[in-house]
């Protein structure tokens, strides 16, 4: 059987009172708000520490690279090491701060946003609700503070004793490195990666065509020829024939101080590790790193001797 309610027994709907929506969407925006400024200061935060970590390894680069060339034939190997290391440390940390920079534009628009969202429910209250709401307001952050502060209790911790590392573990250095996730840095004495230690002194100095010194500038053979000197090898001149005087390895076996070619032989530069290399780049541009990722002409990578 079916009973039907008569329709002055409609449903009624029951609505907070103006006062209670307004308090309850100036809390939703102040939310918003501290979210933004919170997100917005800790991407400030990193911000600012990697720049000062950029301009501490930018130092650390420049007095490496004096080092590697004023070092004895014998500890050349341990200067290339480190320049190598050095250098996609400062590259790792430039893209970085490009990240975080646009996180920070990112996260300014978000405050001005929940700014706006906020005086925009208090533009359509009248005065004296506006003044009750926001001292509610008031009250309420009041109120939050203080339970915080009540929770800030201090807490025992219990000594946390790491263990050293074994003999099978490896050095000391390695350990740590690996407490801070960082993979160790390959050992840089062969010529190929001394001569990439070289081409990195480098950064900086104009393309030129046909040119393979400092003094006159670079095209991209012209700087391999030039870094394989320094490290006592003599190469062939053109991109095409310092590809056929190596031979293929894989982009997984590949080391740093392989040569990496693209655009059917037509460009070269040096392998850095990290999918990383050095090459003097085109006309009215300068020697730079760049990522293998950031091309799609990609002819693969040869070992020289």
């Amino acid at each position: 059987m079916i009973i039907a309610a008569p329709a002055s027994a409609g449903w009624k709907t029951h609505r907070a009172p103006a006062f209670k929506r307004a308090v309850i969407a100036v809390h939703a925006t102040d939310a918003q708000a501290i979210a933004a400024h919170r997100q917005l200061a800790r991407a400030q935060t990193r911000l600012q520490t990697a720049t000062q970590q950029l301009g501490e390894v930018s130092r650390l680069e420049d007095v490496v690279r004096g080092s590697l060339k004023d070092a004895p034939v014998a500890g050349v190997g341990g200067a290339a090491t480190t320049m190598l290391a050095v250098t996609k440390n400062r590259v790792g940390l430039e893209r970085t701060i490009t990240g975080l920079r646009e996180d920070v534009a990112y996260t300014t628009t978000l405050v001005a946003k929940a700014q706006q969202r906020r005086a925009v429910v208090l533009g359509g209250l009248s005065l004296k609700m506006r003044q009750r709401v926001l001292k509610a307001d008031r009250t309420r952050q009041r109120q939050a503070r203080a339970r915080r502060a009540a929770a800030r209790e201090p807490v025992l911790l219990a000594p946390v004793q790491l263990e050293a590392p074994t003999a099978s573990g490896g050095n000391g250095a390695d350990f740590a490195r690996q407490l801070d996730g960082a993979p160790a840095t390959p050992d840089a004495s062969g010529p190929g990666a001394i001569a990439a230690a070289f081409a990195l002194t480098q950064l900086g100095t104009p393309y030129r065509a046909a040119g393979y010194s400092p003094a006159s500038g670079f095209d991209c053979s012209g700087l391999l020829y030039w870094a394989f000197a320094q490290a006592g090898q003599s190469i062939p001149r053109s991109s095409w024939q310092i590809w056929d005087a190596g031979h293929r390895v894989t982009r997984a076996a590949a080391q740093p101080g392989d040569l990496v070619s693209f655009h059917g032989q037509g460009h070269i530069g040096i392998y850095l590790g990290d999918g990383l290399y050095v090459h003097s780049t085109k006309a009215g541009d300068v020697v730079r790193v760049h990522s293998i990722a950031d091309r799609s002409d990609l002819d693969g990578f040869v070992r020289l001797g």
